[in-house]
């Protein structure tokens, strides 16, 4: 090999070295930068996890009270049932009584009696 062509392949490997050092520089950039990025996504995955598992402990909460609160509303209609049922009653005894009363009063006694001393 000429001194000519051992000088070109010295500034061949030169340049190329040099280019090689550049794309690590680049690649090393590039790298910081993805694990810049990696550290914010598993920062946002931990608060994202975290508010999963607080959406689940309340979706649990709500569902319980839910379930409280079918059974509450099957006591209540129960009760209102009952006094539907009472009121019924209530409401027959009521007018046999009315229909007592008027009875009473249209027979002319008001109080007063039929007997021997009446006038």
């Amino acid at each position: 090999m000429t001194n000519e062509e051992l000088e070109r392949a010295m500034q061949f490997i030169i340049t190329q070295q040099a280019q090689f050092a550049a794309n690590q520089q680049q690649l090393d950039e590039r790298v910081t930068r993805l694990e810049t990025h990696a550290a914010t996504i598993a920062q946002a995955l931990a608060v994202a996890t975290q508010q999963i598992a607080d959406n689940a402990r309340q979706i649990a909460d709500n569902t319980r009270q839910i379930a409280d609160n079918a059974r509450q509303q099957a006591h209540i209609n129960e009760v209102i049932a009952a006094m539907s049922d009472t009121h019924r009653q209530t409401e027959a005894r009521l007018d046999a009584f009315i229909g007592v009363l008027e009875r009473y009063i249209s027979e002319g006694r008001n109080g007063r009696s039929n007997g021997p001393d009446s006038a």
